[in-house]
């Protein structure tokens, strides 16, 4: 291809170096052809630089600040659980055993109910009436957790032993973090095993 190109353009070049260029480049002193070569070279390596500088005064220009952060403590999730009308915290959960005559009471709409288990079974129990008339069992626990915690958008019944009930509700630690500090503006990170809330800094 090289070889090509260079046949093609021999015809064209030879002449015009010969009776243009030659001629041409004997009026300009030696001087000025020196000046020359060295703006040439000087374009050549300079040009990269500048442009190099640009770019990178325009990124760091560009470029958005991260804002700092200091830790402002952790987290008290006993408090909080009890706020909402929770008894402890399981792990990372506020819970409260459930006092299964008022699930029976709510179930049935009536009140003096209590509930007894015919085994040791979770499910096994019935709800009675005080002159021990069976109403039946607590269909709809998931919906007592509800009615009795509104504020807790994901509670939901759980078993902890083997006639147990609790209500759970999972805590969003980041709401958690704006209920102590009374602020918007603070994060909920872990640190290892355990939260703790930071506060962004300008």
């Amino acid at each position: 291809m090289l070889e090509q190109f260079s046949q093609f353009f021999s015809p064209l070049w030879t002449p015009f170096s010969q009776r243009v260029l030659a001629p041409l480049l004997r009026r300009v002193p030696a001087w000025a052809l020196a000046v020359i070569v060295v703006a040439v070279a000087a374009a050549v390596i300079v040009t990269p630089l500048i442009v190099n500088v640009v770019a990178d005064r325009t990124q760091s220009s560009t470029a958005p600040s991260v804002p700092a952060s200091t830790s402002i403590g952790g987290l008290d999730l006993a408090q909080y659980c009890v706020s909402y009308g929770y008894g402890q915290v399981d792990g990372q959960s506020c819970e409260a055993v459930i006092d299964l005559g008022k699930a029976c009471d709510w179930q049935y709409k009536q009140t003096g109910l209590h509930l007894s288990f015919s085994m040791n079974d979770p499910y096994s129990g019935m709800c009675f009436t005080p002159e021990q008339v069976v109403k039946g069992g607590i269909r709809d626990m998931p919906g007592y957790c509800k009615a009795t915690y509104p504020t807790s958008n994901e509670v939901r019944p759980a078993v902890i032993d083997k006639t147990t009930w609790v209500c759970q509700a999972p805590i969003d630690m980041q709401i958690a973090c704006i209920w102590q500090y009374q602020s918007p503006k603070v994060e909920a990170r872990k640190d290892g095993e355990t939260w703790i809330c930071v506060k962004q800094t300008p």
